[in-house]
């Protein structure tokens, strides 16, 4: 039965350079990924170039360096990329949500990008972080969530890149904006102290002329 299989199984085929998308393993196995819904955790992660063919149905893969696998995959543990022609942010590799516990091990430097990701049920803002004593190829996207630890530079980012702040953001800042505001016209009718006012004469109680 496994010759008959093997005999009529195409397998695609990939030259060095070519990019890929690399299978995650079962990210079931993995600690951090505990009570969460496998049907939302990635699959897939790259693209990531090819090195070279090893045998007949297996291939080197140019890993980044916080992967501590072997960068040796079988042919049905890749598949062909295709390019996002429409977002080039979304062309950038991507972290592996079972390596996603490593985030705490280092410290973010600058947050470079900004992208929303949608799955089944929802959307997920996600930042393209830029770590102290890394590479720009060790450069990763990161979900809010895993920043937690780096917030001030997040706020910082989207303060320097007010266009492209998200909706709900705008609108607490335009909310803000309107308060201090409201305050500032207040304030600038009223005199600075009460030396400034002097008052009638009828409302020190002076008789008038």
């Amino acid at each position: 039965m496994k010759k008959y299989a093997d005999n009529n199984r195409r397998f695609v085929e990939f030259n060095a350079g070519d990019l890929v998308m690399v299978k995650v393993p079962d990210p079931r196995l993995s600690k951090s990924s505990r009570g969460r819904d496998p049907r939302l955790m990635q699959k897939y992660v790259g693209p990531l170039p090819i090195i070279k063919r090893i045998g007949t149905v297996a291939y080197k893969i140019e890993l980044p360096s916080w992967w501590k696998i072997h960068s040796v995959f079988h042919v049905s543990q890749l598949k062909k990329y295709s390019a996002d022609k429409e977002d080039d942010a979304r062309n950038q590799p991507s972290r592996p949500q079972l390596e996603l516990t490593k985030t705490k091990e280092k410290v973010a430097e600058a947050i470079l990008n900004h992208r929303v990701t949608s799955t089944a049920k929802r959307t997920h803002n996600e930042y393209l972080v830029k770590w102290k004593g890394c590479s720009s190829e060790e450069n990763t996207w990161e979900r809010v969530t895993n920043l937690k630890a780096f917030l001030p530079l997040v706020e910082a980012y989207h303060t320097s890149h007010a266009p492209r702040t998200s909706p709900s953001q705008v609108g607490r800042m335009s909310r803000d904006a309107r308060t201090l505001g409201t305050l500032d016209a207040h304030s600038a009718t009223q005199p600075l102290n009460s030396a400034d006012q002097q008052p009638s004469p009828t409302d020190a109680g002076l008789p008038q002329s």
